[in-house]
């Protein structure tokens, strides 16, 4: 997952595959964990930097700050669009069917990135706390998955 030569050499045959058949072909993938929070972009791909170099296309779904029930869906790569389409995700509702609706609401990508402990984690490092310390105190107010290297990272 983490070799490029590899990842490009697997990938080489879905492409011949796709051209071969005039199809698309979706991966679905996963983001690094310390991107949650973090505005979408390409480099939040897990594993090789291989995968995404060889991809036309990579969208991201991210859960909405402030509301449980949206998703935005990103366009964070696309040899095709120009950038400003790009740089808008499409709002999307998640209904009772366990699928998704979309509102028809733009968002700038740098408006839906939303980390909750930032604020109160800035203002420990302010008052002297060390990275382990923030971390704890953090972990205590409820956010379990706040570890030391994580606020020293976005901090």
């Amino acid at each position: 997952m983490n070799n490029s030569n590899e990842v490009r050499t697997f990938l080489n045959a879905y492409n011949a595959m796709a051209n071969k058949y005039g199809v698309t072909i979706i991966f679905l993938h996963h983001t690094r964990k310390d991107s949650s929070g973090m505005v979408p972009n390409k480099n939040s791909i897990l594993g090789s930097q291989g995968f995404e170099a060889k991809m036309r296309s990579v969208l991201m779904i991210t859960q909405d700050s402030q509301d449980d029930s949206l998703r935005h869906l990103c366009i964070v790569k696309n040899n095709y669009l120009p950038d400003e389409v790009k740089s808008l995700s499409y709002v999307l509702k998640f209904n009772e069917q366990l699928s998704f609706e979309n509102t028809g609401e733009r968002t700038r990508l740098g408006d839906i990135s939303f980390i909750p402990w930032l604020e109160e984690a800035k203002a420990m490092k302010d008052n002297g706390m060390s990275f382990n310390k923030i971390s704890e105190e953090l972990k205590n107010r409820g956010f379990k998955n706040v570890s030391r290297s994580t606020v020293h990272r976005k901090l």
